[in-house]
């Protein structure tokens, strides 16, 4: 133990009840941005009844936030890692916010001049899967992006963007 505060084990117990606390706040903030952005919405429809013109942004992410943390090389590169797989290759995927999923791969449908997606299953657990994508803009790849559906669920839920990829 140091002087001033705690090492150990009592640290690390405490780290599972931060990751929950950090995923909960992560879902609460990615609801806020969904909520503001249909709003935004309204209001255009509200402007355009005025005669203004509307916001033509209602994304909130801009360059430079974590959506974007992932350099426009390093997606292409993702993108193609990704694509490149085999049906059935155990993959480990890390997110920014430091979520890791890994699994065995599923579908891949990889068009390296449009668009990736692919499946990712737990080894543990037959009742969630994984989709990564991404679709190549004007302005090149957009992020890869993960998202998880469990049996049961209403919809799929966005984890995060993409930071690395290891096969296992």
């Amino acid at each position: 133990m140091s002087e001033g505060g705690t090492t150990g084990p009592k640290s690390r117990e405490l780290r599972p009840e931060s990751n929950a606390e950090l995923r909960t706040i992560g879902f609460r903030l990615r609801e806020i941005q969904r909520l503001l952005s249909m709003r935004v919405k309204q209001e255009n429809v509200r402007l355009e009844a005025e005669g203004l013109a509307p916001v033509t942004d209602a994304a909130f992410f801009k360059e430079g936030t974590a959506e974007h943390a992932v350099s426009r090389h390093r997606v292409k590169s993702l993108a193609a890692q990704l694509g490149g797989l085999e049906l059935g290759a155990d993959v480990r995927v890390a997110l920014l916010g430091g979520t890791v999923i890994s699994g065995t791969t599923g579908p891949i449908d990889y068009v390296p001049t449009e668009r990736l997606r692919l499946e990712v299953r737990p080894r543990d657990d037959s009742s969630v899967r994984y989709e990564i994508r991404a679709v190549v803009e004007e302005a090149g790849w957009s992020p890869v992006t993960v998202r998880r559906y469990e049996l049961g669920d209403d919809d799929w839920e966005v984890l995060g963007v993409v930071r690395s990829v290891e096969t296992e």
